[in-house]
């Protein structure tokens, strides 16, 4: 067992690896996120030689997410990779692309309560503009309050397709954003219920009342519980069960 303490400055530690421009985890970097990880460079021996093979070599990543309140984690092992040799070069790369399509990816829910969870440090006065492409509206919403982006949305349901600011740029908080959502089909008869888990109060009362849903809430902070689920439709004059916590 470790203290609280030892425990944060640890992780601190770790979020280095991945923020910092110089460090070796810095390619898992996704802007917007507070990922925690560690690079690992192993060379191989000889079993004939007993000495070291410096061009065969066990490289991986290890992260998880968000830093502060971990929900995820996920490691990357490469047996022998052929054009670079470090972890930082080979694994983490990888691990940033399993990240981003497991947030982006529309059946499953982290993106949005990830995203809430998260703060990325942004002490100074600019931030990274994330790929907000191929994000659930809802989750798109929550990242850019926590960068302090001002988002103006054309279109509400589904998944956002175009933005603005191209990502990895560097802007000012309180920067202007224009988020274009995929319209919602005109055979569909009725809403849907958008994925509000992770979401504050405040922010899924306003999702709500975009889509006219009467709602009832129970208890505080962010939504980890809703009935009707993402996705089923809204139907005549039901209520919206949110419960928070």
């Amino acid at each position: 067992m470790i203290s609280k303490e030892t425990a944060r400055r640890l992780t601190r530690c770790l979020t280095n690896v991945v923020d910092m421009e110089e460090a070796t985890g810095n390619r898992a970097h996704i802007p917007g996120l507070s990922i925690a990880g560690k690079t690992g460079t192993a060379e191989k021996i000889d079993p004939e030689t007993r000495r070291y093979l410096r061009n065969r070599v066990v490289a991986s990543f290890i992260g998880f997410f968000p830093a502060e309140a971990p929900e995820l984690l996920c490691l990357v092992v490469l047996d022998e990779p052929k054009k670079f040799h470090t972890g930082g070069m080979t694994a983490a790369p990888i691990f940033h692309d399993i990240t981003v399509r497991l947030l982006h990816c529309q059946d499953l829910p982290y993106g949005g309560r990830v995203f809430a969870l998260s703060h990325p440090d942004s002490s100074t006065g600019f931030v990274s503009v994330p790929r907000l492409e191929g994000l659930k509206v809802d989750s798109a919403l929550t990242l850019c309050r926590r960068l302090s982006l001002n988002v103006h949305l054309e279109g509400m349901a589904g998944k956002v397709t175009d933005q603005s600011l191209r990502p990895e740029m560097r802007v000012r908080k309180g920067e202007r954003i224009r988020l274009v959502a995929e319209a919602v089909s005109d055979s569909t008869q009725s809403a849907r219920m958008p994925d509000l888990l992770g979401l504050p109060i405040r922010e899924a009362l306003s999702r709500l009342r975009e889509l006219g849903v009467p709602v009832k809430v129970e208890g505080t902070g962010f939504i980890r519980s809703q009935v009707p689920a993402q996705g089923e439709p809204v139907m005549g004059k039901c209520v919206c069960r949110l419960i928070a916590g």
